[in-house]
């Protein structure tokens, strides 16, 4: 039995036509599989309904798509390289009202969305209503996802009208398992899998996409300042800190702007690369008071902080705490048994 229907066989046909429907790029399999399409040049941007970004070639475009559609939501995965692209408030060429959800998993893009310029940089989101224009450029390749969601559907409606234009920031836990589990299914041959997987998998895309559209922030007005140069990267400085590879070329590359702006962003405040070694001891100090991490060796710490070496992992520890790593350490395992002996005590 599955959806209230008795007839198991009926209940294949209905969710055979749910899956049926057409998906951004194409008209996928009934069976619900995926479909793919490669393109390139000046062609491949006007399929896509993009134009070329100032100062690249139409003729060097290249994009790579995987859609496929589950229930009422459709789900696409799109790596490309620098391009804009602008709708018109046409629900992207629907023939029914929807809502898009857009991640930038790779890369970053300039959004312009209710009156609201910002850059999306990877593990950041948007909904976008579809009857409001909208446009975006990608300065650099990217990949991104795009979520397009029945807007007349009776469980996402409510949702969608009451979360409007809005932007997840970089990080955000709910958005990321999304977006991973997006990726795996895309990844994922659906002509391999059972009627009863496919099933499954559109209830966990639908409740996925209800959790966000539910913690949405709060949505964007013509009002609503965009984010500075410099709050962008502390944001990107967070979350990609972990990266042994992180220098300021690679976080001004990922926001589209040259290091030199960048630095500039940083005048007359902590420089840039000090920010990413402060992240770094913080999360290396975090581990080293969590009783998880205790039998860890101080290398294993070093890498997952993304230290390159212990040695600037000894040197930059010394300078915040003035100390060694082992006498911080120490020092606070000792100060954890005092508090615990008051609270004893009490």
């Amino acid at each position: 039995m599955y959806g209230g229907e008795a007839d198991p066989a009926a209940a294949r046909d209905a969710e055979s036509i749910r899956m049926s429907c057409p998906s951004i790029y194409g008209t996928p399999a009934r069976d619900g599989s995926r479909h793919q399409r490669n393109l390139a040049g000046q062609q491949g941007l006007v399929a896509f309904g993009a134009t070329a970004a100032g100062g690249h070639d139409a003729a060097a475009f290249q994009c790579r798509l995987l859609a496929a559609r589950f229930g009422p939501i459709g789900l696409s995965s799109a790596r490309f390289t620098p391009h804009t692209r602008s709708t018109s408030g046409d629900h992207f060429q629907h023939s029914h009202p929807v809502s898009r959800l857009l991640f930038v998993r790779e890369g970053s893009v300039l959004l312009d969305l209710a009156g609201t310029r910002t850059t999306m940089i990877a593990g950041s989101g948007a909904i976008i209503p579809g009857d409001q224009p909208s446009s975006y450029t990608a300065t650099r390749n990217s990949l991104c996802l795009q979520v397009d969601v029945d807007a007349n559907d009776t469980r996402l409606a409510p949702l969608l009208r009451s979360a409007g234009p809005a932007l997840w920031p970089s990080g955000t836990t709910t958005l990321q398992a999304a977006a991973s589990f997006i990726v795996t299914l895309l990844d994922a041959d659906a002509n391999h899998l059972q009627w009863s997987d496919r099933a499954l998998s559109r209830r966990t895309v639908e409740a996925l996409v209800c959790a966000l559209v539910a913690s949405a922030p709060p949505p964007l007005t013509a009002e609503t300042p965009e984010p500075s140069i410099a709050q962008t990267a502390m944001l990107y400085i967070r979350t990609h800190h972990r990266d042994p590879d992180l220098t300021s070329d690679t976080i001004a590359r990922a926001l589209g702007v040259s290091t030199r702006t960048l630095q500039r962003a940083f005048a007359g405040t902590t420089s840039v690369s000090r920010r990413i070694t402060d992240s770094r001891v913080d999360t290396l100090l975090a581990m080293v008071r969590n009783p998880q991490y205790r039998d860890v060796p101080v290398a294993a710490l070093c890498a997952r902080a993304g230290f390159g070496s212990t040695e600037t992992m000894r040197r930059c520890v010394r300078a915040a705490t003035g100390m060694s790593l082992r006498a911080y350490r120490d020092a606070y395992a000792a100060d954890a048994r005092t508090a615990d002996a008051r609270t004893a005590d009490a």
